[in-house]
């Protein structure tokens, strides 16, 4: 959104615009079929590693979710997981990390930040 009220547009920023709709839609769900054995892969060994039962070991808002029968009670869950925490994240951690590093005034390349914020 902040893109757009600064007249950037987003695809340009990374090189989509060159592609069409279909190349990247196709691209990208290419990409998420070929990481989701990876990402089952790592979930099992972690699993085995610490001796965790998915099952039985799960967080308590999952918990609060598998309990929740009624849609009233499960919107606001699915509202804070899907809208509300990536967005606190955000603020929270890329935020605070992009100001550490500019109060350090590091320079650095933005593949670094990008990276060592997803860590």
């Amino acid at each position: 959104m902040s893109f757009v009220l600064r007249g950037m547009h987003p695809s340009a920023l990374f090189g989509f615009d060159r592609l069409g709709f279909s190349k990247v839609f196709f691209l990208g769900l290419g990409l998420l079929f070929a990481a989701l054995p990876l990402i089952l892969a790592s979930s099992t060994l972690i699993s085995d590693f610490l001796r965790s039962n998915p099952q039985r070991d799960t967080q308590p808002i999952m918990q609060l979710f598998e309990r929740a029968s009624d849609p009233g009670k499960r919107v606001p869950l699915i509202i804070l997981a899907v809208v509300i925490a990536p967005i606190s994240e955000e603020f929270v951690f890329a935020g605070s990390f992009t100001e550490c590093l500019r109060g350090l005034r590091v320079r650095c390349l933005p593949c670094f930040s990008l990276l060592s914020c997803s860590l």
